[in-house]
C-alpha cells in the first residue's frame, strides 16, 4: 500500500522533495525535463532552472545558497528518515536535453550534502531507514543513486544504467545492502564535455555580475591579445551563442548547414569555437572517474552486504587537464594556486592558444621556456572566465583565481611567463583526481582493531573497457603528487586516468561467499587489475567461495614501437605505466579453496608487481595479445599478501 504516488506531471515541477516517512510510489515511466528552456534560447536566465525560492532554496539568489544554487540536481531528494521508494517496475530518467543542460544530476539523492553548497539537510542528521526497489533508473549526468552520510540503506531489485560517473555512491555510508541488482551499461551518448557544464555555471556569476554593472555603471570593456576589444556584455553573448548553437545542432533542433541571420551554422565564429569546447566526438564519459559502485565509510562498526549483483558494460575516455600555476612567479611555497574559473573549472591553458602552441605544454617539463611565444586567442569559454578574474571583487568572483601573470598574458600586455609556470597533472576539468573506471569501491575505517565489514556473494564485474589516451607530459615523469601528481592522487602510480579495475578494496574487511566473477577488463593504454586488496584489507575467501578472473587486458592499443619510443623518452614507466594482474595484493588473504587454485599472475607494469619480463605476451588458459599487454587466466583466490597495513 503505497501512502503517496507520483506521476509525470509532478516532476514536471522539479525534484520531488521527500521528508516525511512512509511508501513513495512511483506510478508511470518518468522523464525528467523541470521547467525547460526554449530551444531557441536554451541557455537564457532560468531556462532548466527552478525558480520559486521558497519550494527550491538558493534558485533564484546564488550568492545566497541553497539546496538548489546549482539548478535541479535530483529528481527525487530524500530528506527525512523510514522512506521506501518503490518504483513499481517503472523507470526514471533524464531527457537528453535536461541531461545536457545539467551536469551534475543524479536520479535519487539521500542527501546531506550534495556538490559543496548545494546543501538538502543543513541540519548536518544522518537520514536513516531508506528503501529503494522494484525498477529502472536511467539516463543521469552523474549517478543513479548518490547518497550522503546515510545510515541503513537497501537497494534492492534494480537496474542502474546510462550514467556517466556511478551507478551508486554511498558517501560515509553506515550499513548498506545492495542486492539484486545489475548496474550498467554506462552512458555511451555523452554529447557534450565537461566544458560545457563549467560555462553553464559561469552564466551565472556573468549575470550576477552584469547585474552589479547595471546598477554600478559603466559596463567595462577587455581588450584580449592582438588588440581585440570585447565588452562585458559582448563575453557573455558569445558564450551563450557557442553553448546554445551546440546545444541546438547537438539534439537536432539545426544541422550546420542551417541559416540563421544569414550565415551558416558551421561559418559563425562562436559555433566554431563552441564545438572546439564543449562537442564530446566519442560520446563517452570524459570525467576522471567511472564506476559501477562506489562506497566510503568513515565508520569501522559499518557494513555492506552485496548480494546477487552485475557491474558491466562500462567505457570511458577521460580528458586529462594539465593544470597550470604560477607559485615560482609569486616566490610563493605553500599550496599550489591552480587557475580556475568561479565554480572550480580549471581554465584549460590548451584551449586558451591555437594547436601548434598547446603541443608545447606537453615539452614544458623538458624545456620550462617552450612557452614564451605562445600566444592568446581565447575562446568564449576562457574569455569569460578571465573577465570575471579582471572585474569582479568579493563574493561575485565566487571561486575565480587567475592570477595577474595570466591576465596580462592574456590581455597582450606581456609575454608568458614560462619558466616560472608549472603544471599539476592526473586531474580532470575540475582537478578531480583521475582514477580511471572501477567496478567496485569500498574505502572503509580501520581503528587498529576493527576495520568496516563488507560482504560480497555473487557478484559479476565484466565488460569494463577504458579507452583513454596516454598521459599527458606536460609534468614530465611525475610518479605521485609530490613531483606533478594530482594532491589526492596516489604515490607512486603516475598517471591513473588510464587504469581500469575489477574490485579496488581498501581498510576493510571482507568475507567472499559462493562464486564471483571478474572478466573482459580492458585499459587502451593503461594498467588493468582484476581485484586490487589494498592498504589495510583482510579478504576471507570462505569455504566452498570461488572467484573466477579472465581476460584482462593492458594497454591494447600500444603497439610494441609506441612502448619503445615512452621508454626512450622518459615518458615510462611513469608517469604512463602498464601491467596485468589478476589480484593485486597489499593487504592480506585468507584462504579456503581447492588446491591447485592459489596463482595470482602479473605482468611487469611500473609498481611493484611481480616481473615476469620487460614486455610479455602470456598464453594462460587462452591466447595471448601481441600488441599489447595481454593476460587470459583464470583464478580462485591467490597468494597470500602482507599484514594488514602495508602502505601500498
Amino acid at each position: 500500500m503505497c501512502d503517496r504516488e507520483y506521476s509525470q506531471s509532478d516532476f514536471d515541477q522539479g525534484t520531488i522533495r521527500i521528508q516525511t516517512p512512509g511508501k513513495h510510489c512511483i506510478k508511470e515511466n518518468i522523464i525528467f525535463k523541470p521547467n525547460p528552456g526554449s530551444h531557441l534560447h536554451p541557455n537564457a536566465p532560468g531556462a532548466w532552472f527552478p525558480n520559486n525560492n521558497n519550494q527550491f532554496p538558493g534558485s533564484t539568489n546564488q550568492l545566497q545558497g541553497g539546496q538548489f544554487v546549482l539548478g535541479f540536481l535530483t529528481a527525487i531528494s530524500v530528506e527525512g528518515d523510514n522512506v521506501i521508494i518503490d518504483l513499481q517496475g517503472f523507470e526514471i530518467k533524464s531527457s537528453i536535453d535536461f541531461c545536457i543542460q545539467q551536469r551534475f544530476f543524479s536520479i535519487i539523492e539521500l542527501a546531506q550534502v550534495h556538490h559543496g553548497s548545494a546543501n538538502f539537510n543543513p541540519n548536518g542528521v544522518k537520514i536513516q531507514n531508506i528503501t529503494i526497489q522494484n525498477g529502472i533508473l536511467g539516463l543521469s549526468s552523474h549517478y543513479g543513486i548518490h547518497s550522503n552520510s546515510a545510515k541503513d540503506i537497501k537497494m534492492k531489485n534494480l537496474i542502474i544504467k546510462d550514467f556517466e560517473v556511478g551507478g551508486i555512491h554511498l558517501n560515509k555510508f553506515d550499513h548498506a545492502t545492495i542486492s539484486n541488482v545489475t548496474i550498467g551499461p554506462s552512458s555511451t551518448d555523452v554529447r557534450v564535455t565537461g566544458l560545457y557544464s563549467n560555462a553553464r555555471f559561469a552564466l551565472l556569476a556573468l549575470r550576477a555580475l552584469r547585474t552589479h554593472f547595471i546598477s554600478n555603471p559603466p559596463i567595462p570593456s577587455i581588450t584580449f591579445n592582438g588588440g581585440r576589444t570585447v565588452s562585458f556584455k559582448e563575453i557573455g553573448g558569445n558564450l551563450i551563442e557557442a553553448m546554445d548553437l551546440v546545444f541546438r545542432v547537438l539534439i537536432g533542433d539545426l544541422t550546420e548547414t542551417s541559416v540563421i541571420n544569414g550565415v551558416r551554422v558551421s561559418d559563425n565564429p562562436n559555433y566554431i569555437a563552441g564545438k572546439r569546447l564543449f562537442v564530446n566526438t566519442n560520446k563517452l564519459p570524459d570525467g576522471s572517474t567511472l564506476y559501477g559502485i562506489i562506497a566510503n565509510s568513515d565508520d569501522h562498526d559499518g557494513s555492506l552486504n552485496i548480494d546477487d549483483v552485475r557491474i558491466h558494460g562500462l567505457k570511458m575516455s577521460v580528458n586529462e587537464v594539465p593544470a597550470v600555476y604560477f607559485n615560482k612567479c609569486l616566490e610563493k611555497d605553500d599550496d599550489i594556486t591552480i587557475q580556475k574559473g568561479p565554480f572550480a573549472d580549471v581554465l584549460d591553458l590548451r584551449l586558451a592558444v591555437n594547436d601548434t602552441d598547446a603541443a608545447l605544454i606537453d615539452n614544458h617539463s623538458v624545456d620550462g621556456n617552450s612557452l614564451n611565444d605562445i600566444q592568446y586567442i581565447g575562446n568564449p569559454l576562457i574569455d569569460a572566465q578571465i573577465a570575471i578574474a579582471e572585474f569582479a571583487t568579493g563574493n561575485l568572483r565566487f571561486g575565480t583565481h587567475i592570477d595577474t601573470h595570466l591576465i596580462n598574458w592574456a590581455k597582450g600586455e606581456s609575454s608568458f611567463p614560462s619558466s616560472c609556470a608549472d603544471f599539476v597533472c592526473n586531474g580532470d576539468i575540475m582537478f578531480h583526481t583521475n582514477q580511471g573506471i572501477t567496478g567496485l569501491k569500498v574505502e572503509g575505517s580501520y581503528d587498529g582493531d576493527v576495520a568496516t565489514q563488507v560482504r560480497i556473494r555473487d557478484l559479476q564485474i565484466d565488460d569494463l573497457d577504458n579507452q583513454s589516451p596516454l598521459v599527458s607530459n606536460a609534468c614530465g615523469n611525475y610518479s605521485g603528487p609530490h613531483d606533478g601528481g594530482n594532491p589526492r592522487q596516489l604515490h607512486l602510480e603516475g598517471g591513473m586516468g588510464t587504469d581500469c579495475k575489477g574490485i579496488n578494496l581498501l581498510n576493510v574487511d571482507v568475507a567472499m561467499m559462493d562464486e564471483s566473477r571478474i572478466a573482459n577488463l580492458n585499459s587502451s593504454y593503461g594498467d588493468t587489475i582484476g581485484f586490487n586488496v589494498g592498504e589495510g584489507t583482510i579478504v576471507d575467501f570462505e569455504a566452498g567461495s570461488d572467484m573466477i578472473i579472465k581476460d584482462l587486458t593492458s594497454a591494447s592499443d600500444l603497439s610494441e614501437g609506441q612502448y619503445d619510443l615512452l621508454v626512450e623518452h622518459g615518458k615510462s614507466p611513469y608517469p604512463n605505466n602498464f601491467g596485468v594482474c589478476t589480484i593485486k595484493n597489499d593487504g592480506k588473504i585468507i584462504e579456503d579453496i581447492a588446491d591447485g587454485k592459489d596463482q595470482s599472475y602479473c605482468t611487469k607494469g611500473s609498481k611493484g608487481y611481480v616481473y615476469v619480463d620487460r614486455h610479455p605476451v602470456f598464453e594462460v588458459n587462452g591466447t595471448g595479445n601481441p600488441a599489447g599487454f595481454a593476460i587470459m587466466c583464470v583464478l580462485i583466490a591467490c597468494i597470500v599478501g602482507y599484514l594488514r597495513g602495508i602502505v601500498s
